[in-house]
């Protein structure tokens, strides 16, 4: 799990950060709860040890000078296939009639 990231950090950028790390599999930029918390993503590897090996590799590294380093943690579990970060899950299907819209010409 690699924690720090910027607040429009995106798959694609983690991506490019660990796309080199022998075993990289994925990665999935996970938004946070609340405006005000950053966003995590979680990086998945063929084998732990190609996991740890790519952590030690990437602790510490900074997106933009000046900024805080991200600080990278094992994970306990594989990315599920499943798995939808909680801003990309499709909006509940709302029952009902459609609601329609009348114009008036006069």
């Amino acid at each position: 799990t690699v924690f720090g990231l910027a607040y429009d950090a995106t798959e694609r950028e983690v991506h490019l950060l660990f796309s080199n790390c022998t075993g990289y599999i994925r990665n999935i930029v996970v938004p946070g709860k609340t405006s005000s918390q950053k966003p995590y993503a979680f990086v998945q590897f063929g084998h732990q040890q190609e996991a740890m090996a790519a952590m030690e590799s990437r602790q510490g590294t900074t997106w933009d000078v000046g900024l805080p380093a991200v600080a990278i943690e094992v994970a306990r579990r594989d990315i599920p296939v499943t798995f939808v970060p909680r801003q990309q899950e499709p909006a509940p299907v709302q029952w009902g009639p459609p609601q329609q819209h009348y114009e008036q010409h006069y």
